[in-house]
């Protein structure tokens, strides 16, 4: 399944990373007994079944609820196996199609569930050195992100900055803490929230630059010193 974190803003991030494949363990792999025919067969399901996943993460990416749902629906319907194995991936892709329908109660119930699940798996966190602990370390972010996403929407500001804290443990990435950013300010915690600005600015410059919300980021810390790295262009322009 795939995966494709938004921004607590309600736009993708910039600079986030490329679509990422999660639940490895579930999916089915090639038996050491294979015939030519069952392996064709097998992988041109395989592929119909990658299709309908691809299917989910574009019509997402154009922010096509309908489409997606679809695609959803229809690969739930092929496959219902993978309601079994997979529930996390599709409760996942349901919480996003609901989150790009602005409907932020039903999408923070499908995330929340979806990490309530992860840590009843992982209750001491995701083991170190296994065999799929990064695509699942990455698969955890990236639920406790969207959830705070959701959180964000509700106005939950103190959970959502809470779940990025516990997504950028797992998989740093600068979109994160422009995220958390946001959170505390809205939390009236300027100091924390220019500590978050920088730290994404370190991490990736154009992430922190290039927000759609950075004169108000920037205004909101203009007062902090030192001022974020970020920020100093913007303040010297007047907030532009």
């Amino acid at each position: 399944m795939i995966a494709v974190p938004v921004a607590a803003n309600g736009e993708y991030p910039a600079g986030a990373p490329e679509p990422v494949l999660m639940e490895l363990e579930s999916q089915t792999f090639e038996v050491e007994a294979e015939t030519a025919y069952q392996k064709l067969k097998r992988m041109l399901r395989e592929s119909r079944r990658e299709k309908y996943v691809r299917n989910i993460t574009l019509a997402v990416a154009r922010r096509d609820t309908e489409a997606a749902q679809k695609a959803l629906d229809e690969l739930v319907a092929e496959y219902p196996e993978v309601v079994r194995n997979e529930p996390n991936s599709i409760r996942y892709h349901q919480g996003g199609i609901h989150f790009w329908r602005k409907d932020f109660e039903e999408a923070y119930k499908e995330m929340d569930a979806v990490v309530s699940s992860l840590e009843r798996k992982y209750p001491k966190g995701i083991p170190a050195g296994g065999k799929y602990s990064e695509i699942n370390a990455m698969f955890m972010s990236d639920a406790y992100f969207a959830r705070g996403a959701a959180a964000m929407q509700l106005s939950r500001f103190a959970q959502a900055a809470g779940d990025f804290k516990k997504a950028f443990s797992l998989a740093p990435k600068a979109y994160i803490p422009l995220n958390m950013c946001r959170a505390l300010l809205r939390l009236g915690k300027r100091k924390e929230a220019a500590e978050a600005y920088d730290l994404a600015f370190s991490m990736n410059a154009p992430t922190a630059e290039k927000a759609e919300d950075r004169g108000y980021i920037c205004g909101m810390l203009s007062k902090n010193e030192p001022l974020p790295k970020a920020c100093v262009r913007t303040v010297a322009e007047g907030g532009k």
